[in-house]
């Protein structure tokens, strides 16, 4: 069971409604929890339990009187305004250009891919360097696109809201050309092929925007950041960092972190300063309510 007193009021709940009260704002923060299982037997403030937070639902930002929160749309509404947004515009042309090649080339597509591959290393070897941005929009296998076209997706998303457009075209582009110059030292015949360096630098943007601008996000998203953003991001790129072509992935994730120290976000969209916070409060430990 866990109890929960607020003021002079004790209540009793089974420890899997806990969550539920939680989601519903039933818990204040300054309220005090036992649980052997959400608080090991011992009374604490509510705001000092991790799965408080946890299951506390998000607080939307209310925007300025006279400045109304922008449009959105796309998938679960990740971008903004109405307008294509450039992740839609990336996605749309590497799906065009594999499409278009495998209507080309249909019974012998991996042969001519490969073999296109090969002439682009043959010319980026006498000097004509722009050929390196080819190869990030060629795919190997339908299975090979749709990964990374979801990867886009979801880290686009992100470094675009914060970066924009433009600047998030220059980290994407700038990411996959670091990833292609590193893959180009390893033993082989052709350019690396499909946009996962550009993608894994994106990661790498979204790593430093969380590092650098720390300190500025409210409380609650320091803590979404230590304990779910950040192992998130460990989490999908240190596994799939290894797969396939470790020089690309690992150009890229550089390249693009190196990028984001040069490149800020959009100035009004760099986190604002939370206020100052209270000292806070030793964790109190109390004996069974009387």
């Amino acid at each position: 069971m866990t109890t929960i007193r607020i003021q002079e009021e004790s209540l009793e709940l089974p420890d899997h409604d806990w969550p539920n009260w939680v989601r519903a704002g039933r818990v204040p923060p300054d309220a005090l929890v036992l649980s052997a299982f959400w608080t090991r037997g011992v009374w604490r403030r509510a705001e000092s339990i991790e799965s408080y937070h946890l299951f506390l639902p998000a607080r939307q930002p209310v925007a300025p009187l006279g400045q109304p929160q922008p449009e959105r749309h796309g998938p679960f509404r990740l971008f903004r305004g109405r307008a294509l947004a450039l992740t839609e515009v990336l996605v749309a042309v590497n799906l065009l250009v594999t499409a278009t090649l495998l209507a080309a080339w249909y019974g012998s597509y991996s042969d001519h891919l490969w073999g296109l591959a090969a002439t682009l290393r043959t010319w980026f070897e006498s000097g004509i360097l722009p050929v390196l941005f080819i190869p990030l929009f060629l795919h190997a296998t339908p299975m090979h696109i749709l990964s990374n076209m979801v990867a886009l997706i979801g880290s686009g998303a992100v470094v675009e809201e914060f970066y924009g457009r433009r600047r998030m075209l220059v980290l994407y582009l700038g990411a996959g050309i670091a990833g292609a110059v590193l893959s180009y030292f390893r033993d082989k015949p052709v350019l690396s092929v499909g946009a996962s360096g550009a993608i894994f630098g994106l990661y790498g943007v979204a790593t430093v925007f969380l590092l650098r601008y720390f300190r500025r996000f409210p409380k609650q998203l320091r803590w979404k950041t230590t304990r779910v953003y950040l192992p998130f991001l460990v989490l999908i790129v240190a596994p799939s960092i290894w797969q396939a072509d470790l020089l690309s992935h690992l150009g890229g994730y550089l390249g693009g972190a190196l990028l984001a120290l040069f490149i800020r976000p959009l100035e009004d969209r760099i986190p604002s300063l939370p206020e100052p916070e209270s000292p806070a409060e030793p964790e109190v430990v109390l004996g069974p309510p009387r």
